[in-house]
């Protein structure tokens, strides 16, 4: 994919995303203050209902002693007034009947302690408490038969009618906090849920990924997570398209350029036979294999990144690279140059040789390539958490910290003085990882401090 392209999709998505961000935003702003509304609705209501059935101001209570006291002055008129003081004794409360000089009529007189409530407070609505005994008193005028009478009633059950009122105050407090918190969780998870699938979307894609896509059940939604959704979906199918047709790119003009270098390949050996070995036809043969083997890597690349049938079996990492450090100090003797090993045995992975032998080249060349005369590659290995990592360390320049990571990437040049310092043709490396990879590993640099580069590759031990 272009630059340009990529730019274009960027800008496109980066558009799309503000936009139904926006509109998540305004969706969600209503979601909650449509949730905080109905739940302090609700509240108030249970408050008012509660309020209206045990506040003692209130009718309910008020009729009941009401009731209780006309029934009392009825009983005492018809003479029977002594089971209906028996039943009200029996519920907790205490009686009196008063005539128009607050005299009682009946039983025993009123305590001076709540005789001096009802008259400091005549018309009594609300219950007193007596602070003796913490009993509610009522107080009622009854009419009957052109005479009237004062009914005072205490009741003994004044602690717990207090605590049961308290206890119901909370009531709605806690239906409040507990409606906001279930419309928090059923929020978050409307929220979170789409962006969680977004998360691991994203996470797939830049694991080389490009097939996945955002699941039908959110790319189906009416709402901005919905839309958001398939603008993803068509963004990654483009970039997958691209990218395909870039690797086809790759193979075919691999292939294509086989045929042209064969010929001029034949036309240097004919040329010599003609006219003798010359310095122009030598550099024309050198470019020519320089050519061909970038050809092969590039083939390689291409049918790793597309998938390989390579049969897998146990390999002894340790003798393995062994063999690739002395076929370098071999290369490399004219240089002074040499690899040290510190490697112990039984090292077992499960690979295909051929391609671990490429990678290690790669890797043990490159570090020879850039360390300075009579230099020393040390190759060391270590265990840890069922993982065999291997540590190539040279004593060359290093690479800026900005570029460590792009140094695996194709045709890459950390440094533009230097030539040739992703492998010999810009390949090499990034054949490297791509081995490593399908491996199930990972390769890695890092700057060693004074100077020098330590490149970790690390794979399953077996």
């Amino acid at each position: 994919m272009s630059v340009s392209r990529l730019c274009a999709v960027s800008v496109t998505f980066t558009s799309a995303l503000r936009f139904e961000m926006r509109s998540l935003f305004f969706r969600v702003l209503a979601l909650l203050l449509g949730s905080f509304i109905l739940v302090l609705i609700i509240s108030f209501g249970l408050f008012w209902w509660i309020n209206q059935e045990l506040n003692p101001e209130e009718s309910r209570l008020h009729h009941r002693s009401r009731e209780s006291a006309e029934e009392l002055v009825d009983a005492t008129i018809s003479g029977n007034a002594k089971p209906v003081l028996d039943h009200l004794r029996r519920s907790g409360i205490r009686a009196w009947i008063l005539d128009q000089a607050n005299r009682p009529i009946i039983g025993l007189p009123v305590p001076p302690s709540i005789m001096q409530q009802v008259t400091h407070y005549p018309m009594l609505i609300r219950p007193y408490q007596n602070a003796a005994n913490r009993r509610f008193i009522f107080s009622h005028q009854v009419e009957r038969d052109q005479s009237s009478y004062r009914v005072i009633l205490s009741a003994g059950r004044g602690d717990r009618l207090r605590g049961t009122h308290r206890g119901f105050i909370w009531f709605p407090i806690l239906v409040a906090l507990l409606g906001l918190v279930i419309a928090s969780i059923l929020l978050s998870h409307w929220v979170l849920r789409p962006l969680r699938t977004f998360r691991q979307t994203a996470s797939s894609i830049s694991g080389d990924s490009l097939a996945v896509r955002i699941p039908e059940e959110i790319t189906e939604r009416r709402d901005a997570f919905g839309e958001l959704g398939r603008e993803f979906n068509r963004m990654t199918a483009r970039m997958e398209r691209s990218i395909e047709n870039q690797k086809q790119l790759l193979r075919d003009v691999s292939h294509e350029l086989r045929s042209p270098l064969a010929r001029i390949q034949v036309a240097a050996s004919l040329s010599n036979k003609k006219h003798g070995k010359t310095a122009e036809i030598d550099r024309i043969e050198s470019e020519v294999s320089r050519l061909d083997s970038l050809i092969e890597d590039l083939l390689s690349l291409s049918k790793l990144q597309t998938g390989t049938n390579e049969v897998f079996e146990l390999v002894e990492l340790g003798l393995l690279i062994n063999k690739v450090c002395e076929d370098a100090n071999f290369e490399f003797q004219s240089s002074q140059k040499k690899v040290k090993t510190f490697l112990q045995s039984e090292l077992f992975v499960r690979g295909n040789s051929d391609l671990l032998t490429s990678a290690f080249e790669n890797v043990i060349r490159n570090a020879l390539r850039f360390s300075p005369q009579s230099g020393t590659v040390e190759v060391s290995a270590k265990i840890k958490n069922q993982t065999l990592e291997i540590l190539v360390t040279d004593q060359g320049p290093g690479v800026s910290e900005e570029f460590l990571l792009r140094i695996f990437d194709p045709f890459f040049k950390a440094d533009h003085s230097r030539t040739e310092f992703n492998g010999q043709h810009g390949i090499g490396l990034t054949l490297s990882r791509a081995i490593i990879e399908l491996h199930e590993g990972s390769i890695i640099a890092e700057n060693k401090l004074p100077r020098g580069l330590v490149v970790t590759i690390s794979l399953p031990f077996s």
